[in-house]
């Protein structure tokens, strides 16, 4: 593919609408406003588990396939503190989801 083909690419309508959605969302990091926040292991475990049941519901994952990320963090990352405190399996991880989504939809609709 040549520098023609990646123009044409990202000149078509489904690509801009797409990028234009990107831009719409919020990052993770506007909802840590401090890093000092992130300081106690218990926090930055709490912040990981969010992340990941932000991932399972941005990519529409099941809800079971979280079961097994606990032992797969450790496993992955042996050193990491955060990934051995680390505990977010299916039923967390929908009361997470659950929790923002109610505290989204009282922010953004005044529900």
């Amino acid at each position: 593919m040549g520098v023609s083909a990646l123009t044409q690419h990202q000149d078509k309508k489904k690509h801009k609408e797409i990028e234009e959605e990107k831009m719409k969302n919020e990052t993770m990091k506007s909802f840590v406003r401090n890093k000092s926040v992130l300081g106690t292991i218990d926090m930055q475990v709490a912040a990981a588990e969010g992340t990941w049941a932000y991932h399972v519901a941005k990519h529409h994952q099941s809800f079971a396939s979280t079961d097994c990320a606990s032992s797969l963090f450790k496993v992955l990352f042996p050193a990491s503190d955060v990934a051995k405190k680390y505990g977010c399996a299916q039923d967390k991880t929908a009361a997470i989801i659950k929790g923002v989504n109610s505290i989204v939809a009282k922010r953004d609709f005044n529900y």
